[in-house]
């Protein structure tokens, strides 16, 4: 059953080096590299937001869902706001053939007083099966899944306890 809320999804927000379309990886503590040769089809930020999108709407938890980034029903009055950055998302290859990791950090708002409501961070790593590019999407397209899951059972016990 949804809650009586509705939510204003912000436009992830990321680091330029993966804001963009490059494809990273690290084979030291500290260090990134983009892949010379594979790159995203859309910049992994965008990407990010319209999965999350799609997941809270497919999951019915909000009487509706608009997006700051024009992918859908923008201009929907909402109560509680979203904002997602994404901080951490590259191919880990210190010991081959490595682990993709993901970090992104997750506000909820009150949209009326901009009012924090709930903060995570939440970690997800997934194991790559190959030392290449192709390994690494697959499993950073992994580690994705996880945090969205994570994600979305976070906002549901956060919706939980908010007041209707």
């Amino acid at each position: 059953e949804g809650s009586e809320h509705a939510l204003l999804i912000r436009e992830t927000d990321a680091p330029a080096l993966i804001g963009n379309r490059r494809m990273i990886f690290s084979r030291a503590p500290h260090t990134r590299q983009a892949y010379q040769y594979a790159t995203w089809t859309e910049p992994a930020a965008a990407r990010f937001t319209t999965l999350l999108t799609d997941r809270l709407a497919a999951g019915g938890m909000f009487t509706a869902i608009s997006t700051t980034s024009g992918h859908r029903g923008t201009g929907i009055p909402a109560d509680l706001q979203l904002a997602v950055e994404l901080r951490e998302f590259y191919h880990d290859g210190a010991v081959p053939p490595g682990t993709a990791r993901l970090e992104i950090d997750a506000r909820l708002l009150d949209a009326a007083a901009g009012r924090l409501v709930a903060h995570r961070r939440f970690r997800t790593a997934a194991p790559v099966s190959t030392y290449d590019a192709a390994g690494a999407a697959a499993a950073l397209s992994d580690a994705v899944g996880t945090a969205l899951d994570e994600l979305t059972a976070w906002l549901a016990g956060t919706i939980d306890t908010l007041p209707r």
